[in-house]
């Protein structure tokens, strides 16, 4: 339970933190909009920030798996899922949220 007060706090922060950006061009957040139940949405968001900001080599180290795509997103969103009690439809919000994130890496 500590886990997921601690990630729904680090989720608030982020939030807070993103509202108070300087203005400028449009916006450059890939993140998705789609609604998902509490423990996919932490599942995305986590393996969004994991893929999106950790490379696919440290990931699978990480997360001890080939250093495959697939492989490290599904390892990467199972992981998560895990942490937020979530079940079969948070590893697919998961995988979502790792591929999106090596999307808006540039990988």
């Amino acid at each position: 339970m500590r886990t997921l007060s601690l990630i729904a706090a680090s989720l608030g922060a982020a939030a807070l933190l993103a509202g108070c950006g300087g203005g400028g061009g449009g916006s450059s957040n890939a993140t998705t909009t789609h609604a998902f139940d509490p423990a996919s949405d932490v599942t995305y968001e986590r393996s969004y920030t994991d893929c999106g900001s950790v490379t696919l080599l440290d990931l699978a180290h990480r997360y001890k798996v080939k250093p495959e795509r697939d492989k490290v997103a599904l390892a990467v969103a199972t992981y998560w899922a895990k942490q937020a009690n979530g079940g079969e439809s948070a590893i697919e919000a998961g995988k979502e949220g790792c591929y999106d994130g090596y999307k808006a890496a540039g990988h």
